[in-house]
């Protein structure tokens, strides 16, 4: 099985660059797995995020989506899980790429 091309968009760099080491190496072996295997190990998104998948890295979320046609994954966004914020992950990918274009 051949492994898919990553493209980490700039709102996940951005995320990732201002982790703490430790949280920045889960993510980055997360990606890697995310890589190697992206509809085995990510969960799809339903509602208005369809189209969507998600990993879960403790309270990390990691939203992508894979383009079959290049091989390709997108890294869209990363977040923490903080049920009822407002800054939860779920509420903040939504806000930057709910609904499908």
């Amino acid at each position: 099985m051949t492994s898919y091309a990553i493209t980490i968009l700039e709102p996940a760099k951005d995320i990732i660059d201002a982790l703490p080491e430790k949280d920045r190496r889960v993510i980055v072996d997360a990606i890697r797995i995310i890589q190697a295997m992206p509809r085995r190990e990510g969960t799809r998104l339903t509602d208005e995020l369809t189209g969507y998948r998600r990993l879960k890295k403790g309270r990390h979320r990691i939203f992508y989506e894979i383009d079959e046609t290049r091989h390709l994954v997108r890294i869209l966004f990363i977040g923490l899980r903080k049920a009822g914020d407002r800054h939860d992950a779920y509420r903040e990918f939504q806000r930057h790429f709910g609904g499908r274009p």
